[in-house]
């Protein structure tokens, strides 16, 4: 009889334990874009929750999205002059924008000197730091590194710098699936 009810708390124990495993990856962090200037100074841009999108202003102290919210704290890696960048525990299907605009527009004529549109393609993803400069050697739909694909960009005619010039960070994280 004891082994019965040492069977049934193990299995009552269990299914708690498997029916929080989602509570708890949800309270996990979902990942970051790290940004290293010349100097080796690195800094990490959070990546938000699943179905949402947040663009970053790196050359002011202002976040652009989500408004209207009160006024946000300075938002991380402000001011930094990214040569390199790498990503941390990115979950797939992610969009992330690097452009020189500081609103991240990619609209013809208001672009900037350049802009860069990846997409994550493997969950998690995480990728050394690869130097911006770099980037321009790609052509869409080319793999940049393991897990991140180029979906499309723009270049400034006339070969623009592209290091130290990142003025805006847009990530665009996917919805996440209905749970059953």
């Amino acid at each position: 009889m004891n082994h019965i009810k040492t069977i049934t708390c193990g299995l009552l124990l269990s299914s708690q334990i498997i029916h929080a495993q989602p509570a708890l990856a949800a309270t996990q962090a979902v990942g970051s874009i790290a940004l290293m200037d010349k100097d080796k100074f690195e800094c990490f841009i959070p990546v938000p929750a699943a179905g949402e999108t947040i663009t970053y202003a790196l050359v002011s102290a202002i976040v652009i999205t989500p408004p209207p919210l009160p006024p946000p704290p300075p938002p991380p890696c402000h001011l930094v002059k990214a040569r390199e960048f790498g990503l941390i525990g990115i979950p797939s299907a992610t969009e992330i924008l690097f452009s020189a605009n500081k609103f991240c527009n990619t609209q013809p004529g208001e672009e900037g000197e350049f802009w860069f549109r990846f997409k994550t393609i493997k969950n998690p993803t995480t990728l050394n730091y690869i130097e911006m400069e770099y980037l321009k050697s790609f052509t869409p739909p080319n793999i940049v590194g393991p897990g991140l694909q180029l979906i499309d960009r723009f270049l400034k005619p006339g070969n623009p710098v592209v290091r130290d010039k990142l003025a805006c960070v847009q990530i665009k994280t996917s919805a996440a699936p209905p749970t059953p």
